[in-house]
C-alpha cells in the first residue's frame, strides 16, 4: 500500500545497518555494499562485482582481461579484494548455542612417555544403598522385587564400569601403537584399524567401535576425535608398506602449498611427484583427496 519509491527509501536505510552487505537483494549488490562502505568501489573492482562474477567464480582471469583490456595480474590483484568480501554477512549471527566439545580422556606426557586418563568429572558416581540390602523384614515379594532391582543396578553399575576400562584399554593401545603421530603429528599416523586395536585387547571390532563413538581425546596439541586415528582404507607404496589415508593427504597438502603459484601442480603431476616418495596413488584418488583437503583444481588455483 506505498509507492515503490518509499520501498526504495526504507531499503536504503536497512541496508546502511551492520553488518554491511544485509538487506542485499543479490549477491553482487551485497558486494557492492561492502565495497561502497570501504571506500573501494571504483574501477576494476566495480566491473568485476557488476559484470564478472560468473568469471571470477570460474577463475577466467584471463577472460575479465580481454573484456576490460586490463592486465591479467591487474584483475587478479581486484579479484583477491573482492574474494575478501563477505557474500553472506548474516551468517554471523546464527540463533544456535555454541556446542563445547568436552573430552572424554586426557593423552598427556608422563615420566615414562604418554599416560592415558579417562574424564569422569562429568559422570555421577553411582552406588546402592545399603537400606535396600537389609531387606529380611520385608514380605517374600518385597525382597524378591528388591533382589531383582539390586540385580539391574549392580549390572549397570558393572557395565559403566566395564565401558571406561574398555575406553582406556583403547585409547592405551592407540598411544602404543603411534608414537610417531604424538611425537611428530597426524602426518605421522600409521595405518591402524578398528580390528586391528579389537584382537590386540581380545573384544569385538563393535566393541572398539562403541567406545570411540562421538569420543573426543584432548592431546597436548588440541582436541581430535578418537575414530580420527582409525583407517578404514590405506593406500600402498611402492616398497608394499601401507600407508595412511591420512599421511597421504599431508604429502598432497605440503606438495601443494609449496607449488608454483603461477604453474600450479595438476593431479597427474601430484601422482608423479607422490609416486617419487613412494607413495603410488591413482589420480583420481589424489583429486578425491585434493578435493576434501579443501584445494581448487590447478586451472583455479593458478595465480597471475
Amino acid at each position: 500500500g506505498c509507492s515503490e519509491a518509499e520501498v526504495l527509501r526504507i531499503l536504503a536505510v536497512i541496508q546502511g545497518f551492520e553488518p554491511a552487505g544485509v538487506g542485499a537483494r543479490d549477491l553482487a549488490e551485497c558486494l557492492r555494499l561492502q565495497a561502497e562502505r570501504q571506500g573501494i568501489y571504483e574501477g576494476l573492482i566495480a566491473a568485476v562485482i557488476d559484470r564478472h562474477l560468473d568469471e571470477v567464480a570460474a577463475h577466467r582471469i584471463k577472460e575479465i582481461a580481454t573484456a576490460e583490456h586490463v592486465e591479467p595480474a591487474a584483475v587478479q590483484m581486484a579479484v583477491d579484494i573482492v574474494r575478501q568480501l563477505n557474500p553472506k554477512p548474516g551468517a554471523a549471527y546464527g540463533t544456535g548455542a555454541p556446542a563445547y566439545i568436552t573430552p572424554d580422556v586426557i593423552i598427556r606426557r608422563g615420566e615414562q612417555g604418554y599416560e592415558v586418563e579417562v574424564e569422569e568429572s562429568d559422570v555421577p558416581q553411582l552406588h546402592i544403598s545399603a537400606l535396600y540390602r537389609q531387606s529380611d523384614t520385608f514380605d517374600k515379594a518385597t525382597q524378591k522385587y528388591i533382589a531383582s532391582r539390586l540385580h539391574a543396578a549392580s549390572w549397570l553399575i558393572n557395565s559403566i564400569e566395564q565401558r571406561r576400562a574398555t575406553i582406556r584399554r583403547v585409547v592405551e593401545e592407540i598411544v602404543r601403537r603411534q608414537p610417531a603421530y604424538f611425537e611428530k603429528g597426524p602426518a605421522f599416523l600409521q595405518p591402524m584399524t578398528m580390528k586391528d586395536v579389537a584382537d590386540t585387547i581380545g573384544v569385538h571390532e563393535s566393541t572398539v567401535s562403541r567406545a570411540v563413538a562421538n569420543k573426543y581425546a584432548e592431546l597436548p596439541t588440541g582436541i581430535v576425535a578418537l575414530r580420527s586415528f582409525f583407517t578404514l582404507r590405506s593406500t600402498r607404496s611402492e616398497t608394499g608398506e601401507d600407508v595412511a589415508a591420512a599421511q597421504a593427504k599431508s604429502a598432497i597438502a605440503s606438495l601443494i602449498k609449496g607449488e608454483d603459484p603461477h604453474k600450479p601442480l595438476s593431479d597427474q603431476k601430484l601422482c608423479t611427484l607422490l609416486k617419487a616418495q613412494g607413495i603410488a596413488l591413482s589420480r583420481r584418488t589424489v583429486m578425491k583427496y585434493r578435493e576434501q583437503l579443501g584445494y581448487d583444481s590447478s586451472v583455479k588455483r593458478k595465480r597471475y
